[in-house]
């Protein structure tokens, strides 16, 4: 598509008119640790706080003090405010965002506020956040989205919202173009993006796609394009966008799952399980229950994982540990949940799903 901006190129630039970091003091995505350069070294002595190397666990966003999922153009970035939350900060550490610094309110071992500065975002795309301890530290990299304006381009609702690759999905919303539409998939895990082919829009309203098998890196639709390969579209949990000519939309939740399992949905009437490639919800009548990782199963189609679950009768109960066993076999999974609490424990099951199967659940109890 000849008339695609720049931004979809790994060099990406923005104009957050933001202090550079050279110069003196002023539930989003992470990628792994980020290594300190071989001769970087220390300009301070260590401390208690810097023996553990900064990481971030979550970012929140805020526009006037209201909690938002990204960064919209035209918005002036001093209007946005952070709140990052990890370890290993020190109490000097700074917030760099594309190699430029944010304004740091306050800053303890576990928890940073930052304000950005400048004038109003000028592109669509993502920036890099890391938070740099007074030592040259670095932690790992979280991900901001910069979208456009929602009366220019914007997704109102995707359906269905889960399937595996093949499957027919209908995006709804509007400042879609007739032609030359690309929907961009974000992998939350890895933070891996990909593209589609071009995708028609007759009504500039709605896009209907097949789920594709494969996708390509965003700079295949630079001008020229690269030259890198496509990649499998693998299951996962995705964050979804539109990008055209008029820009890159919000983003919108879709899970794309294995065609036999266990990623995906499982249900049946008042009981959810949602599977993806990093964690696992269970939603029942009364309860909600966590497992922080995928379902993975033995060569007998058994899993035994540690989670917990969280009671949902009255006020919201504190989370407590708890263990989910069972078995899958084909389309249909069986499991127990044993809960330990003071020394003793009770188990509450067996229940039984049935894969490709979504359940909204309401609880009752609470």
């Amino acid at each position: 598509m000849k008339t695609l901006m720049p931004w979809f190129c790994s060099a990406f630039t923005i104009v957050f008119l933001l202090v550079p970091a050279s110069g003196s003091r002023g539930a989003l995505r992470l990628h792994g640790q980020a290594k300190v350069p071989a001769l970087a070294t220390p300009r301070f002595s260590p401390n208690l706080q810097s023996a553990i190397a900064p990481h971030i666990n979550s970012v929140q966003l805020f526009l006037g003090g209201e909690l938002v999922d990204q960064l919209t153009i035209g918005t002036k970035a001093k209007r946005y405010s952070l709140k990052i939350a990890g370890q290993g900060f020190d109490p000097a550490a700074k917030v760099v965002i594309d190699g430029m610094k944010a304004r740091v309110l306050s800053a303890t071992a576990v928890e940073v506020d930052a304000i950005l500065r400048g004038g109003p975002l000028m592109f669509p795309g993502e920036v890099g956040l890391h938070v740099v301890n007074s030592d040259g530290e670095t932690s790992n990299k979280a991900v901001l989205e910069i979208v456009s304006d929602p009366s220019v381009l914007s997704i109102a609702a995707v359906s269905p919202n889960f399937g595996p690759s093949g499957t027919q999905v209908t995006i709804t919303g509007n400042g879609f173009s007739n032609k030359g539409n690309h929907v961009r998939l974000l992998m939350r895990a890895t933070d891996v993006v990909g593209v589609t082919p071009e995708l028609d829009s007759s009504d500039t309203r709605t896009i209907v796609f097949n789920l594709p098998e494969f996708v390509c890196p965003p700079c295949t639709l630079s001008v020229p394009p690269c030259e890198a390969p496509c990649y499998a579209l693998n299951p996962g949990d995705y964050e979804i966008f539109v990008i055209n000519d008029k820009g890159m939309s919000n983003g919108v939740d879709l899970l794309v799952s294995s065609p036999d399992g266990p990623i995906g949905f499982w249900g049946e009437q008042g009981l959810s399980v949602e599977v993806t490639d990093t964690d696992v919800t269970i939603s029942g009548a009364c309860f909600v229950g966590q497992i922080p990782e995928t379902l993975v199963t033995d060569a007998m189609g058994n899993f035994n994982i540690g989670g917990t679950i969280t009671p949902m009768i009255g006020p919201i109960g504190q989370a407590r540990p708890a263990t989910y066993q069972g078995t899958i076999a084909g389309k249909t999974m069986t499991f127990s949940i044993t809960e330990t609490l003071s020394g003793s424990s009770s188990t509450i099951g067996p229940f039984t799903v049935t894969f490709g199967k979504q359940v909204f659940v309401v609880h009752p109890c609470a």
